[in-house]
């Protein structure tokens, strides 16, 4: 394993990656492989550049999403109102009025044109009515029609117009993120997005399928012949933090492009092939996302046949606790787990199974 904190620095949300390796370091490029990938590499950044410049007034272009990652075996898409479901799939590209709809433990996760990343819950329904390029605005509305849907806006250099609608609200997003959850009794419920899981799922996606861009195979006279590589580029845009390594090589470096760098380098050169975040002993995602611990209610009441809205006050106080240990704890992972088995030994029959559904929702 090769442990590149010392190289990178502390990323988003005080998280680092860990690189699991074959081998404990790279193995060397063939002669002129660097440079092969040096040129692939600001040939795409050049592509990401022109896509996200402003377009001329009153001009408009479509754009595109793509599936980055799906579990379960019960998530689907259609194009049309009228069209055939079809299983969903990472790499399936969606054009705008695309519908999707997930099961029990499904999930759908896909980029939005160039700024958006969006998790679908399970038993959720949602579409994509417009995903669009104006001049200097990238507008985006998904409709949710049931279920949850956390939604992500990066800032891009262009402005962002993007709604969150719902059958009783409609709300904005300029750049930030947050969750959106609609039901027929309780209505839209707002609450913090998943962004750590949300950007996990990003890099594995995108730093995979820059292996395909920039590998030797694909570095001819036509540069992206897989029609998602297509799609990734002039409408679907990579998230900022992925592209600092493509749209500028020779910048100074910031904490985040040099382990940037280094993963796609390791992955060219076939070293790399999973991603793991390792500070879940130093801190934990609870203490980052307060979402999990919601997620984790809702497990529970799945897990164990309860009604909905059940142990909603317990869930909240129990939020409280993690909170206040976050914030003054010496060792924050003990004394959550802590907590969580006096939860659950208190408000569930197995606490065990309890404890086990927690670690699921904890780990990424």
């Amino acid at each position: 394993m090769i442990d590149v904190r010392d190289r990178c620095g502390r990323l988003v949300g005080l998280l680092c990656l860990t690189i699991v390796t074959a081998t404990a370091a790279a193995t060397p490029g063939t002669p002129g492989a660097d440079a092969a990938i040096r040129r692939a590499a600001e040939e795409l950044g050049e592509a990401i550049r022109v896509a996200r410049q402003p377009l001329p007034a009153g001009q408009r272009a479509a754009l595109s999403a793509v599936i980055m990652k799906v579990t379960g075996d019960k998530a689907q898409w259609r194009q049309a109102k009228t069209g055939s479901w079809r299983a969903a799939k990472a790499d399936d590209v969606l054009q705008p009025g695309a519908t999707m709809r997930t099961g029990p433990r499904s999930t759908i996760a896909l980029r939005v044109g160039q700024n958006t990343t969006a998790l679908l819950d399970p038993r959720t329904r949602a579409v994509l009515p417009e995903i669009v390029q104006e001049g200097d605005t990238l507008r985006t509305i998904l409709l949710v029609n049931r279920g949850r849907a956390d939604v992500k806006i990066d800032q891009v250099g262009l402005t962002n117009d993007a709604s969150i609608v719902t059958p009783s609200a409609t709300l904005a997003v300029r750049g930030t993120g947050f969750a959106v959850r609609y039901g027929a009794f309780d209505g839209t419920e707002v609450m913090a997005a998943r962004t750590n899981e949300m950007f996990a799922i990003e890099l594995e996606y995108y730093l995979s399928r820059f292996v395909y861009a920039l590998s030797g195979a694909a570095i001819s006279s036509d540069r992206h012949p897989h029609p998602v590589l297509a799609a990734l580029f002039p409408t679907v845009g990579p998230p900022p933090f992925v592209t600092l390594f493509l749209e500028d090589p020779d910048r100074p470096e910031t904490s985040v492009e040099p382990v940037v760098r280094f993963i796609v380098e390791e992955l060219i050169r076939g070293e790399s092939r999973s991603f793991v975040f390792d500070d879940m002993d130093v801190v934990p995602p609870q203490c980052l996302d307060g979402a999990l611990v919601l997620e984790f209610g809702e497990r529970l009441i799945e897990q164990f046949g309860l009604e909905d809205g059940a142990l909603t006050n317990e869930i909240l106080a129990l939020q409280q606790s993690i909170d206040e240990i976050c914030q003054r704890s010496d060792d924050p992972v003990a004394d959550i787990l802590a907590q969580v088995t006096a939860f659950c030994a208190e408000h569930t029959p197995d606490t065990d199974l309890c404890v086990a559904t927690f670690r699921g929702v904890s780990v990424p």
